[in-house]
């Protein structure tokens, strides 16, 4: 069954489903399309996001719709209404009915503000609250910038639901790798995708320390401005962005905490929360001083791998070799099977290898006869899986328009846009971003206003 186009037949601005009467779109996705909408019986409660199936009966929907009934928290939607839309063709597309939430995504938001760290701080341990409130219930496996919208007073919100689990969660694809992008696993989700690669069937169930391992990877994406060096397998190493330890080293020892390899050593959500919060207080001037990310720098300078050095893995190694990884990957807790049912799934795109400026001069965080028996390339396979979202035709509804001022700003399509970061310049292209002729590009808004990205209510 292949999902709607946004063709005369769906649903347009204007027209209704069920009570809800459809204001502009304001957000596309592979997965569904987002509306504002206001109850056309009770207008006085104000407007809504309403997101809409591409595809008739997607199971997604239904698992953020449960998802969103357990969860309570000021950082996560509310879910107002859930219902079917049925196309021309008598097939019933699932809607939710949430919150509408305001402003920018995390990283669009921090490029539109003279960032700070304190502010970044301050994001942050909302969205470890949020996720505190969410690992009560299941875990989220999509934490990353592009689902966290920050409103023009500071409040943030975690965004798109549709690939949590919980623990009554049905299946949700028919393949091995757990939902989630792939810039944003863990260390023990890179060993068991490893693992696929050469032929060993396994599963793993997603842990709450897997969601507060991608808030790291989005804690260092925020600040330096590109994403964790890796080493040759395409496992971010544990270090804080440059400068950051000059400024506020227990956040840089947080990030680096965050981004081990060891899960418990992470801490919770509310732990991570509760740490974050602290820093809150410190009354340090440089706190509140602008954060410039210097990411051509970052990019160009060789990462050094952290202290001490990586033993764990390494002792793996024969036990990997001897066993076929089942003893190494049963040590981070993914149950190795064959021909057994699958469970939790959903597409696994192949991590990015990382540019040659992004790897470190020596030392990796996988010793090599860790993976012996796997024998992954060093260059994996190119995500040709993913869609990017292509540029619009014309200029978006919140976006502006020439003159165009700032720094390699372009216009294209009679719109404002910005080049994305060089780690993210060329498609496909993250769920905030837009391609244009192969490369990546963010829009810009006008102040104050909402971006329109994926498939969630932003």
């Amino acid at each position: 069954m292949a999902p709607l186009s946004l063709d005369s037949h769906f649903p347009q601005p204007g027209s209704r489903i069920g009570p809800w009467l459809l204001g502009e779109r304001i957000g596309k996705g592979s997965h569904g399309v987002v509306f504002r909408a206001v109850n056309a019986n009770r207008p006085e409660i104000g407007s809504f996001a309403l997101k809409l199936a591409l595809e008739a009966g997607d199971p997604r929907f239904e698992r953020e719709a449960r998802m969103l009934t357990r969860v309570r928290h000021p950082c996560v939607p509310r879910l107002e209404a859930r219902g079917l839309w049925l196309s021309p063709e008598d097939e019933a597309h699932p809607y939710l009915v949430m919150q509408r939430a305001e402003g920018l995504s995390l990283y669009a938001w921090a490029a539109e503000h003279e960032l700070t760290v304190r502010q970044a701080i301050g994001q942050l341990a909302q969205v470890a609250r949020a996720l505190e409130a969410t690992h009560e219930h299941g875990v989220h496996r999509d934490v990353k910038g592009g689902n966290i919208r920050v409103s023009p007073a500071g409040h943030t919100m975690l965004l798109d639901f549709g690939s949590c689990s919980y623990p009554d969660a049905s299946p949700l694809t028919g393949k091995e790798m757990p939902p989630g992008t792939p810039l944003y696993r863990s260390p023990a989700l890179l060993l068991l995708e490893f693992a696929l690669a050469g032929g060993t069937s396994g599963t793993y169930t997603v842990e709450p320390t897997d969601d507060v391992y991608a808030l790291g990877i989005t804690a260092y994406r925020l600040l330096a401005g590109v994403y964790p060096p890796r080493d040759s397998y395409g496992t971010a190493l544990a270090v804080a962005p440059r400068g950051l330890n000059d400024v506020c080293s227990e956040f840089a020892e947080l990030i680096v905490r965050i981004l081990g390899e060891d899960p418990k050593a992470r801490g919770s959500a509310g732990q991570v929360a509760e740490e974050l919060e602290h820093l809150l207080e410190y009354p340090r001037e440089a706190l509140d001083k602008p954060w410039v990310a210097n990411a051509s720098r970052l990019a160009t300078e060789k990462a050094k791998p952290p202290a001490p050095p990586r033993v764990a893995r390494r002792a793996w190694a024969p036990l990997f070799v001897a066993t076929g990884g089942g003893l190494a990957l049963a040590l981070l807790g993914v149950q190795l099977t064959r021909g057994v049912d699958r469970r939790e799934v959903a597409s696994a795109d192949p991590l990015p290898e990382p540019k040659a400026s992004e790897q470190p001069d020596a030392g990796t965080s996988l010793g090599e006869g860790a993976l012996a028996s796997v024998s992954p390339s060093k260059t994996p396979p190119s995500s040709k899986g993913r869609i990017s979202q292509k540029m619009p035709d014309e200029p978006l509804p919140t976006q502006k328009r020439p003159p165009c001022t700032g720094r390699a700003v372009l216009v294209i399509n009679g719109g404002c846009w910005r080049p994305a970061p060089s780690d993210a310049e060329l498609a496909p292209c993250d769920d905030d971003l837009y391609e244009h002729k192969g490369r990546c590009y963010d829009p810009i808004l006008i102040k104050g206003e909402r971006v329109p990205t994926s498939d969630d209510p932003k």
